[in-house]
Protein backbone atom coordinates (compact mmCIF):
# COMPACT_ATOMS: atom_id res chain seq x y z
CA UNK A 1 0.00 0.00 0.00
CA UNK A 2 1.61 3.17 -1.14
CA UNK A 3 2.13 6.48 1.72
CA UNK A 4 3.12 10.06 1.08
CA UNK A 5 6.41 10.50 2.12
CA UNK A 6 7.25 13.23 4.47
CA UNK A 7 10.52 13.89 4.68
CA UNK A 8 11.64 16.37 7.63
CA UNK A 9 13.75 19.56 7.64
CA UNK A 10 16.82 17.48 9.09
CA UNK A 11 16.57 14.87 6.15
CA UNK A 12 16.64 17.32 3.20
CA UNK A 13 19.70 18.96 5.36
CA UNK A 14 21.58 15.77 5.15
CA UNK A 15 20.79 15.40 1.59
CA UNK A 16 22.14 19.16 1.13
CA UNK A 17 25.58 17.94 2.86
CA UNK A 18 26.03 15.20 1.10
CA UNK A 19 25.42 17.05 -2.29
CA UNK A 20 27.65 19.47 -1.34
CA UNK A 21 30.14 16.82 -0.61
CA UNK A 22 29.93 15.15 -3.56
CA UNK A 23 30.01 17.98 -5.78
CA UNK A 24 33.01 19.38 -4.50
CA UNK A 25 34.62 16.03 -5.44
CA UNK A 26 32.54 15.03 -8.35
CA UNK A 27 29.89 16.14 -10.55
CA UNK A 28 28.53 12.54 -11.59
CA UNK A 29 29.13 11.71 -8.07
CA UNK A 30 26.55 14.26 -7.09
CA UNK A 31 24.10 13.39 -9.71
CA UNK A 32 24.19 9.54 -9.11
CA UNK A 33 24.00 10.57 -5.22
CA UNK A 34 20.51 12.32 -5.88
CA UNK A 35 19.51 9.67 -8.68
CA UNK A 36 19.90 6.87 -5.83
CA UNK A 37 18.21 9.36 -3.10
CA UNK A 38 14.99 9.54 -5.19
CA UNK A 39 14.98 6.13 -6.46
CA UNK A 40 14.77 5.06 -2.50
CA UNK A 41 12.27 7.80 -1.82
CA UNK A 42 10.22 6.07 -4.58
CA UNK A 43 10.62 2.37 -3.29
CA UNK A 44 9.45 3.88 0.37
CA UNK A 45 6.18 5.58 -1.10
CA UNK A 46 5.37 3.18 -2.79
CA UNK A 47 6.56 0.16 -0.53
CA UNK A 48 6.76 1.30 2.91
CA UNK A 49 7.50 -1.69 4.90
CA UNK A 50 10.59 -2.40 2.38
CA UNK A 51 13.22 -1.11 4.54
CA UNK A 52 14.57 -3.08 7.19
CA UNK A 53 13.55 -2.68 10.86
CA UNK A 54 15.46 -0.80 12.82
CA UNK A 55 15.56 0.96 16.25
CA UNK A 56 12.72 3.36 17.74
CA UNK A 57 10.03 1.99 15.39
CA UNK A 58 11.91 3.46 12.48
CA UNK A 59 13.05 1.60 9.21
CA UNK A 60 16.05 1.89 7.23
CA UNK A 61 16.63 1.59 3.46
CA UNK A 62 20.75 1.66 2.14
CA UNK A 63 21.60 3.57 -0.76
CA UNK A 64 23.25 1.45 -3.58
CA UNK A 65 26.79 2.47 -4.43
CA UNK A 66 27.05 5.37 -0.88
CA UNK A 67 27.64 5.16 2.63
CA UNK A 68 24.04 6.31 3.55
CA UNK A 69 20.95 4.80 4.93
CA UNK A 70 17.47 6.62 4.33
CA UNK A 71 15.95 6.50 8.41
CA UNK A 72 12.20 6.70 7.99
CA UNK A 73 8.80 5.47 10.04
CA UNK A 74 5.63 4.26 8.66
CA UNK A 75 2.65 5.17 10.05
CA UNK A 76 -0.91 5.03 9.27
CA UNK A 77 -0.86 8.25 7.36
CA UNK A 78 2.70 8.27 5.96
CA UNK A 79 5.88 7.61 5.79
CA UNK A 80 7.86 9.85 8.17
CA UNK A 81 11.54 10.60 6.46
CA UNK A 82 13.80 11.35 9.49
CA UNK A 83 17.50 10.91 8.50
CA UNK A 84 19.04 10.33 5.02
CA UNK A 85 22.57 8.97 7.60
CA UNK A 86 25.79 9.18 6.78
CA UNK A 87 27.07 5.34 8.30
CA UNK A 88 30.30 6.06 8.60
CA UNK A 89 28.67 8.88 11.50
CA UNK A 90 27.54 7.96 14.97
CA UNK A 91 23.57 7.60 14.89
CA UNK A 92 22.77 9.04 18.27
CA UNK A 93 21.97 12.29 15.79
CA UNK A 94 18.93 10.57 14.07
CA UNK A 95 18.25 8.75 16.78
CA UNK A 96 17.72 12.05 18.94
CA UNK A 97 15.47 13.07 15.88
CA UNK A 98 12.89 10.75 16.34
CA UNK A 99 12.83 10.69 20.21
CA UNK A 100 12.68 14.55 20.46
CA UNK A 101 10.09 14.45 17.84
CA UNK A 102 7.99 12.52 19.91
CA UNK A 103 8.43 14.09 22.95
CA UNK A 104 6.86 17.16 21.81
CA UNK A 105 3.69 15.38 20.82
CA UNK A 106 3.32 14.39 23.86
Amino acid sequence: MALPLNVQPEAWEDICNARIYYQENSNQAEISFLTEVTRIFDLIENEPEIGSPGPLGTRRKLLRGFPFFVVYEVTQEESLVWSVFNTHLEPDEWQQRVFESRESED
